[in-house]
């Protein structure tokens, strides 16, 4: 996974046999790419139970110049999905008032139901997390937070940088881990704290847990603290 550049930025997936040789089964000679017209920044990817690939990434496209989420399906054979979006690609810019555009950073396929969690955040100020449910077609999920996006303000800023999908119990099928950092700017707690946040399987915060719904661990830099993040 990662991005190509020639007179743009491509997202690329490479495919390698057992043994590391290109699968030249795979896309054109073991590599798959996509344009979406301007630039694209491959983040993340996914692997669908059927063998298909999903990729995430920053999109650019050709017109306004706002990086949007930039989501991907290929097929097992490294061929663009045209039931996915239309033609293979979704984007989705959410709420983001800035050229910068949401950044996005991770997602996860829920194994269940084939749906596809993507995580990161928006640019403006305070910069909160994004958690956005597409269905495997590539439309969002109107019933997830209403609408397919949820959005979490962490003191003055806050970043969602990894996801998961829980499925061990009745209770939590279908719930979404969020993992990221938040940063008080100012004030004697100034510094970058660790953040979890968990989402119930229709999108609302997850009051049972953390206070509510997120937990926030002190990572700032001290002795014996190396200040590391999620």
């Amino acid at each position: 996974l990662g991005t190509r550049t020639v007179t743009t930025e491509d997202f690329v997936v490479a495919s390698y046999n057992l043994d590391g040789t290109p699968d030249t089964d795979f896309g054109e000679g073991g590599i798959a790419t996509c344009d979406f017209g301007r630039y694209e920044e491959a983040e993340a990817m996914a692997v669908d139970a059927d063998g298909s690939i999903v990729v995430l990434g920053n999109a650019v496209a050709d017109g306004d110049g706002y990086s949007r989420f930039g989501l991907v399906r290929f097929s097992s054979q490294g061929i663009l999905d045209d039931e996915f979006g239309g033609d293979g690609l979704v984007q989705m810019k959410f709420e983001s008032n800035t050229l910068a555009g949401p950044t996005p950073r991770d997602l996860a396929i829920d194994s269940a139901t084939g749906k596809i969690i993507a995580v990161g955040y928006t640019n403006d100020t305070p910069s909160r997390f994004i958690v956005a449910r597409f269905m495997p077609d590539g439309d969002l999920d109107p019933s997830f937070s209403g609408d397919g996006a949820a959005y979490a303000e962490i003191f003055e800023s806050a970043m969602a940088l990894a996801v998961t999908v829980q499925s061990n119990g009745p209770d939590t099928d279908g719930d979404v881990i969020v993992a990221g950092k938040a940063y008080h700017v100012t004030g004697v707690s100034k510094g970058t704290f660790a953040a979890l946040a968990r989402y119930q399987a229709d999108g609302a915060p997850d009051q049972d847990f953390g206070a509510p719904s997120i937990i926030i661990g002190d990572v700032r830099q001290s002795e014996g603290n190396s200040g590391n993040t999620a």
